[in-house]
């Protein structure tokens, strides 16, 4: 198993997770970004 360390760990994107963790990795922090897709026929 391989571990892996993180400096932040954001989970769903919600209204301002993409842009928090933009700007985390924007200043050089290492994220774990964790979201959940429900495939459809129209995303699939």
């Amino acid at each position: 198993m391989m571990n892996m360390e993180y400096d932040a760990t954001a989970i769903g994107s919600g209204h301002t997770g993409m842009p928090l963790v933009f700007k985390l990795v924007e200043f050089g922090e290492k994220v774990a970004f964790i979201e959940r897709v429900h495939l459809t026929k129209s995303n699939a």
